[in-house]
C-alpha cells in the first residue's frame, strides 16, 4: 500500500492538528485518537497525526498513488490554511518530484456546445478513464495550453 509522511514544523501545531481534525469531523471523515495521535480514514485511505511542541507529524496510506496524492493534497491544503499567515514547508517522503500526477489524463476536445452566453458543454474524449464511471469521481482540474502552443502539464513537487 503507497505511503508517505511528513514532520511540517510549525509555530503551534497542536491548534492547526485540531483545526484540521475539526475540519474533517465537519465533513464525516471518521476521526479516532489514541493518546496524542489522531487517525482519520478517508475512503480508501487513512491519515495518522501527531502534534509535538514543535511540528505536526502526519502519515497517509491509501490503496493507489492517485488516491495517496489526493490525501497528500487534501491535508498540506488544509495545514497550510490553518497555519496562515504562517508558510511552513511541507515535503513527503517517499513521493517522487518531477513526474505527472497519477491520476493525470491528457485528453482531446472533441466538441463544444454554447448553452448560454457565458456556459459551455465541453465534451473531452481520451484514454484511461475509468474513475469517471460514477458520479463519486467528477471533480477535475481543466488546463488548456494558449493556442498555437504546445501544452506544459504540471508536475508534482516533493
Amino acid at each position: 500500500m503507497p505511503s508517505t509522511q511528513a514532520e511540517i514544523r510549525l509555530a503551534n501545531p497542536v491548534i492547526v492538528m485540531e483545526a484540521l481534525c475539526e475540519h474533517m469531523a465537519e465533513h464525516e471523515i471518521a476521526i479516532t485518537a489514541r493518546d496524542d495521535i489522531f487517525v482519520a480514514k478517508l475512503n480508501a485511505a487513512q491519515a495518522t497525526m501527531r502534534a509535538t511542541a514543535e511540528a505536526l507529524s502526519v502519515h497517509a496510506e491509501a490503496e493507489t498513488d492517485a488516491r495517496l496524492e489526493e490525501i497528500v493534497s487534501f491535508l498540506a491544503s488544509h495545514v497550510l490554511e490553518f497555519a496562515h499567515p504562517e508558510m511552513p514547508e511541507i515535503i513527503w517522503s517517499g513521493i517522487a518530484g518531477g513526474r505527472l500526477p497519477a491520476d493525470f489524463r491528457e485528453m482531446t476536445v472533441l466538441r463544444t456546445c454554447k448553452l448560454m452566453p457565458h456556459m459551455r458543454r465541453i465534451t473531452l474524449t481520451g484514454n484511461d478513464l475509468d474513475r469517471f464511471a460514477n458520479d463519486g469521481n467528477l471533480h477535475v482540474r481543466l488546463f488548456f495550453p494558449p493556442p498555437g502552443r504546445a501544452p506544459v502539464w504540471p508536475l508534482r513537487g516533493p
